[in-house]
């Protein structure tokens, strides 16, 4: 390289403006006295930039959580949120499942309510034609006390239309009784097809509540009878099965009570003869084995004996 010549005044110029420019490179940024405040937002903005520093695990801890069958660990605050929405989810199938079950009430009570118009119709009905049937057979009692053939003697007319007119009484009268007995075969069938389906729903849910019912059942009733005083066509009417199983639990206490009572009687003592007692026990009596008195003729005759010997009084 080439030397600078201290002495020369263009090189000494560009020498200080080279080092006067270094030292600006150098002091760039710094603030100076006199320059104005920094931009509060230009600051916050380059500190957005700052990436932040990894988060110490200790301040949000891992946690087990259960998820479609699987066990997975994540942050409590996920796992808060995770029972949060489970919760949530719960209460709304749970609110669903009440909304259906309303909807399902309302409509059976619906359905009912039709049901029992119906059955308000057909009664109402069924009176109506009772009445004209009783109707039909007041009229009919006053033909049966007419004189027909005096009647027909004094006036043919009126007696030919009387005879008309009971013929058609007599005809409804056979209609309207018709239909008041299919009216009272079909109620006692749908009464019947009723009861059966009831005792049916009833047998069922036995079977399920009271253990071995099909085999219990004769023995329960049989004991309700003898026992509770109920009638045999009561029990067979039971379509409650709450009465049922009471009835089976308290049936049931009694077999254990008897049993207990019988394992807890005091045996019966063996009532042995005088004879025997004396004569094996070291007592005072002439026993002789070879004696063929009966026990009661041989305590007699020792009882006379001791008394002549003087240990019992006369």
């Amino acid at each position: 390289m080439f030397e600078r010549d201290e002495t020369d005044p263009n090189a000494i110029a560009n020498a200080e403006a080279e080092a006067e420019a270094e030292d600006a490179g150098k002091l760039a940024g710094v603030p100076k006295v006199g320059d104005p405040e920094p931009d509060a937002d230009l600051l916050s903005a380059l500190d957005d930039d700052v990436e932040p520093e990894p988060a110490d695990e200790d301040d949000d801890p891992l946690e087990e959580i259960e998820h479609k069958g699987q066990k997975l660990k994540v942050p409590k605050s996920l796992k808060e949120g995770a029972m949060r929405e489970a919760d949530y989810r719960k209460k709304t199938a749970e609110a669903a499942r009440l909304r259906e079950a309303a909807e399902a009430e309302r409509a059976a009570v619906k359905e009912r309510e039709k049901q029992l118009e119906a059955e308000r119709e057909t009664t109402n009905k069924f009176l109506v034609e009772v009445g004209e049937l009783r109707a039909i057979d007041a009229e009919r009692a006053e033909y049966a006390r007419v004189d027909w053939e005096k009647w027909i003697e004094q006036d043919p007319t009126a007696a030919q239309k009387a005879q008309v007119r009971l013929n058609l009484l007599n005809n409804r009268r056979q209609e309207i009784g018709s239909k008041i007995a299919n009216k009272i075969a079909e109620d006692r069938q749908r009464q019947e097809a009723e009861r059966s389906k009831t005792r049916t729903e009833f047998e069922t849910k036995a079977r399920a509540e009271i253990k071995d019912y099909d085999k219990r059942k004769d023995e329960i009733a049989k004991e309700a009878v003898a026992a509770y005083g109920f009638k045999a066509e009561e029990i067979a009417d039971f379509i409650d099965v709450r009465a049922m199983r009471a009835l089976a639990d308290a049936v049931a206490y009694r077999k254990l009570l008897a049993k207990a009572k019988a394992g807890t009687a005091a045996p019966q003592q063996k009532v042995v003869p005088l004879r025997a007692k004396l004569s094996g026990g070291g007592g005072s009596a002439q026993a002789d084995p070879s004696d063929k008195d009966t026990d009661a003729e041989w305590e007699r005759k020792e009882y006379a004996r001791m008394q002549k010997i003087g240990k019992i009084p006369k």
